[in-house]
């Protein structure tokens, strides 16, 4: 900024009377979208899911497979794989969880919340929150993979997730609620890798996409109320991630 100096007396007096340089105008932030093909989707006994640990299932999906587990000593090797599963997986345990998770208009939803790892390696940090009930990590390291773990509980509304983007700091994650046909009551987890994150504070604003659900209802179903969705869908949430003091690298 330009200045005018005058002197009255003994008075020394600044005039401001216009810019000098303009600012440089702020670099405007690249979007990015995360590859819905990435994320790994859950819902009661989904194959995605359980796919994290394949030594825990088995299915009798083929005609040698039914042969298999048709015979005496089949029927009692898939039991003990079942019961390995219900002791030991982390998955089944996470399916319990959500299958439990309190219902009515007086049940809140918590937040989202983010885990190191993606894909298998996230599981330890869901199953804490989910599972042992423990408050969701607000502090993560620079220079680890991260997810984000979106879900709502067992409704009769269908949910899917339209997309999930990031602008610098800030995620975006969008879905929509459309009626079904179906009376089952379905609850939705989804881990969303998001990689390696610089430095920072960062938000998940969640976003419902009111627009595309009259084309994904079901023709004659009536659309999912406003409002409705603070009692189904997990809340927004933030966590940090912290530059390690002793490493001059920097995360992407």
């Amino acid at each position: 900024m330009r200045w005018l100096c005058v002197i009255c007396g003994s008075v020394l007096v600044l005039f401001l009377f216009g810019p000098a340089i303009a600012e440089a105008p702020k670099a405007k932030q690249e979007t990015v979208t995360i590859p819905r093909e990435k994320i790994v989707f859950a819902w009661p006994g989904s194959r995605q899911f359980r796919d994290l640990e394949p030594e825990f299932f088995e299915y009798r999906d083929t005609p040698e497979k039914i042969a298999k587990y048709s015979t005496p000593e089949g029927i009692k090797e898939f039991a003990r794989i079942i019961e390995r599963a219900n002791k030991e997986s982390l998955v089944v345990a996470i399916e319990r969880a959500m299958n439990a998770m309190p219902k009515g208009k007086d049940a809140k939803m918590g937040p989202g919340f983010a885990v190191e790892g993606q894909g298998r390696a996230a599981l330890r940090g869901i199953y804490d929150v989910l599972v042992k009930g423990g408050t969701p990590r607000q502090h993560f390291p620079a220079g680890k993979e991260l997810s984000l773990v979106f879900f709502s509980r067992s409704m009769q509304a269908g949910i899917r997730l339209e997309s999930v983007t990031r602008t610098g700091e800030v995620f975006n994650i969008s879905y929509a609620l459309t009626s079904r046909a179906e009376q089952a009551m379905i609850w939705l987890l989804a881990i969303i890798p998001v990689g390696e994150l610089r430095p920072g504070d960062y938000r998940v604003d969640l976003r419902r996409c009111r627009d595309k659900e009259p084309e994904l209802n079901e023709r004659g179903f009536p659309l999912i109320p406003v409002g409705v969705e603070k009692d189904l869908i997990c809340q927004p949430f933030s966590f940090t991630v912290k530059a390690d003091p002793a490493s001059k690298g920097g995360a992407k």
